[in-house]
């Protein structure tokens, strides 16, 4: 399926994402947080679904890829990327 991806900024999560470079040690994790909404809104009477999803990380030829059943209803949101994980979301 095709949905519309947007880079978050602030505003989904707690907290404001400034665009910034980080490095990782070899073997290293990398976070990020993705978004979406599973409710139809407005003239929209349902939701595309999904049986996976895959992500492809900047300058990678590999997919992350989870295998998670998701229903998605407008566009998803992904975060940029953080050396930590995420608090509170």
């Amino acid at each position: 399926m095709t949905v519309q991806v947007l880079k978050a900024t602030s505003g989904v999560w707690s907290g404001v994402f400034p665009e910034q470079h980080i490095q990782l040690a070899p073997g290293a994790a990398a976070y990020f947080a993705v978004a979406w909404s599973a409710e139809a809104a407005g003239a929209q009477t349902s939701c595309l679904a999904s049986s996976y999803f895959a992500l492809t990380p900047p300058d990678d030829n590999g997919a992350v890829q989870a295998t998670d059943v998701i229903h998605v209803c407008g566009a998803i949101t992904i975060s940029p990327f953080q050396n930590a994980p995420f608090m509170g979301s």
